[in-house]
């Protein structure tokens, strides 16, 4: 408890850090821009399972062999 103490007024005179700076300054589209994706995105849907799962190691998710309804 004593060194606690003593440590909390040994650095009484640093300064509070200061405060996020979002930078940019456009108001709310330019922060809108920055939650936009910067690379191409691509998605595929895979209608045969089998022809990307392993042969040795079938997938572990149930739902990717119709076992389960993944909405329910």
């Amino acid at each position: 408890g004593g060194e606690l103490g003593i440590r909390r007024h040994r650095h009484h005179h640093l300064l509070p850090p200061a405060g996020m700076d979002r930078g940019g300054g456009g108001g709310d589209a330019s922060v809108a821009a920055l939650l936009l994706p910067s690379a191409p995105m691509a998605y595929a849907v895979v209608t045969d399972p089998g022809t990307v799962d392993t042969p040795d190691m079938p997938s572990y998710q149930p739902y990717v062999y119709g076992r389960l309804d993944p909405l329910r």
